[in-house]
């Protein structure tokens, strides 16, 4: 009795430390934005059944908003536990209040999904609560219990297997008794066969007072069915041995008003009485609204820029045609003057070009008058090397910035912001092209000119004068060099000085080598000397700083190429992260936040690429 009393204390301690069972628990995953809808994942924990979409409900900043829901997770299988109470004489008085507070505890502790009944037995055993999801019934029932009669402990673990045969899921029976089988029903071996054939698994709660001979029976249905002993004063070990219930996982997607597009809001979902709260920034509706665009643009993109490259590539190589013909037709005209042995074949007509090249070369032609740009233009062709009028040259700019803006718009999918992109990455590509062509020529000038300088210091001594030695040096020379003197040349026959001639063409390539022979070539018409020396000592002069020069480069090489990669490197990134992550970093062009951030990147590239620069230019 002593025993029993001090096993009740116990039971009673350790049922008032036990936590409730676990209540359901909801929580929300990071919420993504596609196709102007938000898209987040509702992850419920410990709830006994499945969720029901269509009970979903969304807001946002409190405001009700239209959504949908859909079940991710896989079906949970059906689990029970079922409670079998001895409710014979010698568990009358403290022992039926310490297996009742064992079952109470026992079931508090268990997952909620677990289904759980009560069998309780005496000289026959009876199944009081079957198997529900109703855990309060089995309590009720537990208050109701008495105790009398004689033992039928294998029947009721065979009447409690049987009952749960038709539950799919795991399936555990909890036993709490303090004698052995005696009412001499089915044996344990007749009992233990039931449990294998059923699949069931019988757990022992040791209440203390009982005999060695029921202990050991209660051991064997333990032991027998691949069941476990547990001690009275830690029932949540026998609820352990169910595993927590697998989460429910819902797929929420919710339209975001208009009002609130492109701003923080609240994201609230309710799913019956469970509630989840997260903050997200809302997706800006703008480009959602948007039509679709139908299935035949490529197409037709495909077929405007294919037209377009053949009416420029016909343009170009037209106007070659018109040139050779033009050409040839001048050197009839000369021809005509001097008499013929008959080899020389006659000249054809030229052709004119057709009536819509015409027409949009007359527009480049106004554009070009009415922004009083011709004569830049000019000079930059002229400098460049490009032998296209303006009004062409400007044909062909916009040609390739249509051509481009349309590509980058087919290519990326997105037309509202690659094709002006690409437009304006044509127009001043073409600008770009010039000035590469520029530099090219005037340091490719700056190369030749010693040579140059070379030969007309040998004309010179052989006898001949500037203007001859110069001469000389346009018909043995190579471009650019000889075409700019050749010009030189051509103003000293319009009355202009070669001094004068020569300073205009280091003006327009931009030589200092060349100015400072200008300046020689002055001093010594003034004082007089040997013109040919002075030139030798200039073009050593220029050889030597040439390869001081060519030393610098080398050792700036390195800055020059961390240069060049830590400024491209950001331009590459965002290029690349824009065709495989567009997602990732769209709000940079479709939020203020993004566009104030990419015009301080802009400024911080233009300032380290200043910074750089000066960095790793040396002045010669």
């Amino acid at each position: 009795m002593i025993l029993r009393l001090i096993a009740a204390v116990m039971v009673l301690c350790g049922a008032s430390t036990l936590p409730a069972g676990a209540d359901p628990t909801a929580e929300l995953g990071s919420a993504k934005v596609e196709d102007g809808r938000m898209h987040v994942t509702l992850t419920a924990r410990d709830v006994p059944d499945s969720l029901d979409p269509d009970g979903v409900r969304v807001e946002v900043d409190g405001t009700p908003v239209p959504a949908t829901a859909a079940v991710v997770s896989e079906p949970r299988p059906a689990r029970a536990a079922l409670v079998v109470l001895d409710t014979t004489g010698t568990m009358n008085g403290v022992p039926i209040a310490t297996a009742g507070n064992v079952v109470t505890a026992y079931l508090s502790a268990l997952p909620a999904d677990v289904h759980t009944g009560l069998v309780t037995f005496s000289d026959r055993p009876a199944l009081t609560v079957p198997v529900t999801a109703d855990r309060q019934q089995v309590t009720a029932a537990l208050a109701g219990v008495g105790a009398a009669g004689s033992s039928a402990l294998n029947d009721a673990v065979t009447l409690a297997a049987r009952s749960l045969a038709g539950v799919p899921g795991t399936r555990r029976l909890l036993v709490l008794s303090d004698g052995e089988d005696a009412d001499g029903g089915a044996s344990l071996d007749a009992t233990l066969k039931v449990l294998s054939e059923t699949g069931v698994t019988v757990d022992v709660v040791e209440l203390d007072g009982a005999a060695g001979a029921a202990i050991a029976g209660r051991n064997s249905l333990a032991q027998g069915s691949g069941g476990h002993l547990v001690a009275v004063g830690d029932a949540r070990a026998g609820a352990a041995l169910f595993a927590p219930a697998a989460p429910v996982r819902l797929e929420v997607s919710a339209v975001v008003p208009d009002q609130l597009s492109g701003r923080q809001v609240r994201l609230t979902v309710r799913v019956g009485h469970l509630v989840a709260e997260t903050g997200v920034h809302a997706p800006d509706r703008r480009g959602a609204d948007m039509p679709a665009v139908p299935a035949w643009t490529f197409g037709t993109l495909l077929g405007v820029i294919f037209t377009v490259l053949s009416g420029l590539g016909w343009l170009w190589f037209g106007r070659r045609r018109v040139v050779r013909r033009a050409r040839r037709s001048r050197l009839a005209e000369v021809r005509r003057y001097r008499v013929r042995d008959g080899a020389e074949p006659e000249t054809g007509a030229v052709r004119e070009p057709t009536r819509p090249t015409r027409l949009l070369l007359a527009l480049c032609e106004r554009i070009i008058d009415g922004r009083g740009r011709r004569e830049r233009i000019e000079l930059d062709l002229d400098l460049a090397g490009v032998r296209l009028r303006p009004a062409e040259w400007l044909l062909v700019r916009f040609g390739i910035a249509v051509v481009l803006g349309m590509v980058l718009a087919a290519v990326t999918g997105a037309p509202m912001v690659c094709g002006p992109l690409g437009a304006l990455l044509g127009w001043f590509g073409g600008r770009s092209f010039l000035k590469f062509r520029i530099g090219r020529r005037r340091t490719v000038f700056g190369e030749q000119l010693p040579d140059t300088l070379q030969l007309v210091a040998g004309a010179l001594r052989s006898g001949f004068s500037l203007a001859q030695a110069l001469d000389s040096t346009v018909r043995e020379g190579t471009q650019p060099i000889a075409g700019e003197i050749a010009r030189s040349l051509a103003r000293t026959r319009l009355g202009v000085s070669v001094e004068d001639a020569l300073q205009k063409a280091a003006d327009r390539m931009r030589c200092q080598d060349l100015s400072w022979v200008v300046m020689a070539i002055r001093i010594q018409r003034e004082v007089g000397g040997n013109l040919a020396e002075l030139l030798l000592t200039t073009v050593n002069t220029m050889r030597e700083r040439a390869t001081v020069r060519r030393q610098i480069k080398a050792l700036t090489a390195e800055g020059r190429m961390s240069a060049y990669v830590l400024i491209s490197l950001p331009i590459g990134l965002g290029v690349w992260l824009f065709a495989s992550r567009r997602d990732y970093i769209e709000p940079l062009y479709t939020r203020p936040a993004g566009w104030m951030m990419l015009g301080a990147t802009a400024v911080c590239l233009c300032v380290g690429w200043f910074w750089m620069t000066k960095m790793i230019k040396v002045e010669v």
